[in-house]
């Protein structure tokens, strides 16, 4: 056997054993670079809390229409889109001091008419 392929089965051992470190220090640092966001704490005994998030459509199982009995010319405007109304919550007050109240309870999806607007009778309100 010559020299140089001796001297060449001494090394190939160092060379693999080299690159097997070099390949565990790396991981070994990705390892501990990744645990470096965690935060340790004392354990307590207390309640689980679940969240559920859905998405879809709500329809109201009751659709109310609320109109007028008369005409009138708003006003004052009590209510408006969005607002949760009481049965007898006073929505509006006409210019001749006429009042109008929720018949229903409910949310408010649409009111028509805006201040100083004229409302016929049996307009929706």
């Amino acid at each position: 056997m010559s020299n140089s392929t001796a001297k060449k089965r001494r090394t190939w051992p160092w060379v693999v054993l080299a690159a097997v470190i070099v390949v565990l220090l790396i991981v070994w640092q990705q390892g501990s670079a990744s645990l470096s966001g965690y935060e340790t704490a004392t354990v307590q005994r207390r309640d689980l809390a679940t969240y559920y998030t859905f998405s879809g459509t709500l329809t109201p199982i009751t659709d109310k229409m609320q109109t007028s009995k008369e005409a009138m010319k708003v006003k004052e405007l009590y209510a408006a889109e969005g607002d949760v109304v009481t049965s007898g919550q006073m929505l509006l007050r006409g210019s001749s001091g006429t009042r109008v109240y929720a018949a229903h309870e409910g949310t408010v999806e649409a009111l028509l008419p805006e201040v100083d607007d004229a409302v016929p009778s049996g307009q929706v309100e």
